[in-house]
């Protein structure tokens, strides 16, 4: 190289509040010196102070990124180099404040495009991938095209922080997408990235400080319940799909039994015996099933599904779709106590959840004079009880006793209303 220009690179300092190295990444910089000038600028990269070589201004060849990033650094410093040349050979010496701004341009243009990367990884890996992960990683690469038409600049790999996570996360509130949607998203970024980073295109590890905690709920809907006479109407009612009667079906016997919805899907032909049912592996875990539970079991024992499950296996999101859709023909529309915070009154059927089904086995249970004394010892964040409407929010270990003091009242009671 020239002997009128010396290149060098080297790790931005960090101040460290205890003796020991400092552990984390450091911007790596460029130096060009020349006469009397002296210019830096940032290279876009990061690297660890304990993977830096500071005699030989590279990366330790006992790490893994040390190839990409060294060969970078190699072809960096011969661009710096043939530049400085073409301009002397002019017959000028190169103006410290053009020359910065060409460093800033060739570091720019060493540096791939977020969109180009994201292009690769799915023309190299959609072989193995199933379908609905490819359709996923479209959906993904449309909407982060979108958002990066409304930042109005190009996104590259080194911005992908922490912020630009939050960023990230307003467009997709934005747009409507729900907190479970949002997280898959920010999933499918992180997979990308790793991947980017394995492969040495990209250097910059920020990106794995890029968190997503989804506000806390303030919805009613764990407040919620079926009366008496409601839950009896939807236990009879006709004209439904067969998905539909299905998570009918589950939401009663879940309201009749206080059996959880995880715990529905485990239950088989071997879990019941003559007048009971078997919800777990301890002894106490035996329930007692009453006329209408007993009704419902009577449906499906003639009829086979995979792993000998008692029900027809339903996922949850299927459950909740299919249940709302039943509970508007059955026209559950009563208006739910007022919550702060919920702009109107929703209606009783866009509410249901499996939720509601453990919600209803309670508020009845205390309806048929159970006493919540039985079950409810003590005032714990898991149990509590609203006297306003009578619904009871039970700690899960008492539930099952529930469940068979419920029989006998059920029982004692006679026919249903």
């Amino acid at each position: 190289m020239c002997d009128m220009i010396k290149i060098h690179f080297y790790l931005e300092s960090r101040i460290a509040k205890t003796e020991a190295a400092v552990n984390r990444e450091c911007p790596l910089i460029l130096s060009v010196s020349y006469s009397s000038h002296r210019i830096k600028t940032y290279t876009g990269r990061k690297v660890r102070e304990t993977e830096w070589d500071k005699t030989t201004e590279r990366v330790k060849s006992v790490y893994s990124t040390s190839e990409g990033i060294n060969t970078y650094l190699v072809l960096l410093a011969q661009r710096v180099d043939l530049r400085f040349r073409e301009i002397m050979a002019g017959g000028f010496v190169p103006d410290p404040f053009m020359l910065k701004q060409e460093l800033k341009i060739m570091v720019k243009s060493e540096t791939p495009q977020l969109f180009d990367l994201l292009l690769r990884f799915m023309e190299l890996n959609s072989i193995s991938w199933s379908p609905s992960t490819l359709k996923k990683m479209k959906t993904f690469y449309s909407q982060l095209k979108e958002f990066s038409l409304t930042r109005h600049h190009t996104i590259l790999p080194g911005s992908v922080n922490n912020s630009f996570g939050e960023a990230l996360v307003l467009f997709y509130r934005g747009k409507g997408l729900k907190d479970t949607s949002i997280k898959k998203n920010l999933d499918l970024l992180k997979w990308f990235m790793n991947w980017c980073l394995r492969t040495g295109l990209v250097f910059n590890r920020d990106f794995q400080l890029i968190r997503f905690t989804p506000p806390k709920s303030n919805s009613i809907q764990t407040d919620t319940y079926l009366r008496w006479e409601e839950l009896a109407a939807f236990f009879e009612l006709e004209g439904l799909t067969k998905k539909e009667a299905w998570c009918r079906d589950i939401f009663c016997f879940i309201s009749f039994t206080g059996i959880r919805f995880a715990s529905i899907g485990k239950l088989t032909r071997g879990s019941l015996a003559e007048n009971s049912i078997q919800s777990g592996n301890k002894q106490n875990d035996r329930v007692l099933l009453n006329g209408f539970a007993l009704e419902i079991v009577a449906k499906y024992q003639s009829k086979y599904y995979r792993g000998n499950s008692l029900f027809p296996p339903v996922s949850l999101i299927t459950f909740h779709k299919h249940l709302k859709s039943a509970a508007a023909k059955a026209d559950l529309n009563r208006l739910p106590p007022h919550v702060p915070g919920r702009l109107s009154p929703v209606p009783l059927h866009s509410l249901m959840s499996a939720q509601t089904a453990i919600n209803s086995f309670f508020a009845n249970a205390v309806r048929m004079g159970v006493q919540s004394s039985t079950y409810l010892k003590g005032d714990s964040p898991k149990s509590r009880i609203l006297a306003a409407s009578g619904a009871l929010l039970l700690a899960e270990e008492k539930q099952l006793t529930t469940a068979n003091l419920l029989y006998e009242s059920f029982r004692s009671t006679g026919p249903r209303p």
